[in-house]
């Protein structure tokens, strides 16, 4: 893509816990100071190749769990769910859809 490319991406901002994610979700900012989970949908039931990014913009400790009811995310129980973590002061994870389970392509 250019610099000319006409796309924007829809950015939600999260303040409660938990959050299951939209279709019309893109990136989920979580801004909540404290644990907090984001929920997915199962993977087969969206398209295959869907994205989503999920990024913690509190302080480091506060911990963001993005869980799938019965996809696994990359490996992982989605019950059990994957930790976005944060280098400093915040982080990110991008996932998407192979139709059955999550993978993560993007942490930050």
């Amino acid at each position: 893509m250019s610099g000319l490319d006409n796309n924007s991406y829809t950015v939600s901002l999260v303040t409660t816990t938990p959050y299951t994610v939209t279709n019309n979700d893109y990136v989920v900012s979580v801004n909540i100071n404290g644990a907090s989970v984001v929920n997915l949908p199962q993977a087969s039931t969206v398209p295959t190749g869907r994205m989503w990014i999920v990024k913690q913009v509190a302080s480091a400790s506060a911990a963001v769990t993005v869980k799938s009811t019965t996809s696994t995310i990359d490996g992982t129980a989605g019950a059990t769910g994957v930790l976005v973590k944060a280098s400093n002061a915040t982080g990110a994870l991008q996932l998407i859809s192979d139709g059955t389970n999550w993978q993560i392509v993007g942490i930050q």
